[in-house]
């Protein structure tokens, strides 16, 4: 196209998404997903009581670890914009 080459850039462009939640952190997730509890309870061998948001490892990063072994078709997203994660479904090319 107007023989000129082909380049890549990061641009903050605005992309409505469907998604499956916002959470403020993996505290936050971990209220309202039982099951995200029971694994860092369990994992771990922390009460969810004691637990702070990134006491473990970064939130998206355990939150994404979370969803991978339980093989949840979830990409965990932080966006800066809104100061949270959102849980967005994969994309087909995306998938493992």
């Amino acid at each position: 196209m107007f023989n000129q080459k082909k380049q890549s850039a990061t641009i903050n462009m605005p992309t409505k998404v469907n998604h499956f939640g916002w959470f403020c952190d993996d505290k936050d997730f971990g209220n309202k997903y039982k099951p995200y509890q029971d694994w860092i309870e369990q994992k771990n061998h922390i009460n969810w009581c004691c637990y702070e948001s990134g006491m473990l490892d970064n939130d998206v990063d355990i939150m994404q670890r979370f969803c991978d072994i339980k093989k949840l078709n979830i990409q965990c997203y932080y966006d800066k914009e809104t100061d949270g994660i959102y849980l967005i479904e994969k994309q087909q090319n995306e998938r493992n």
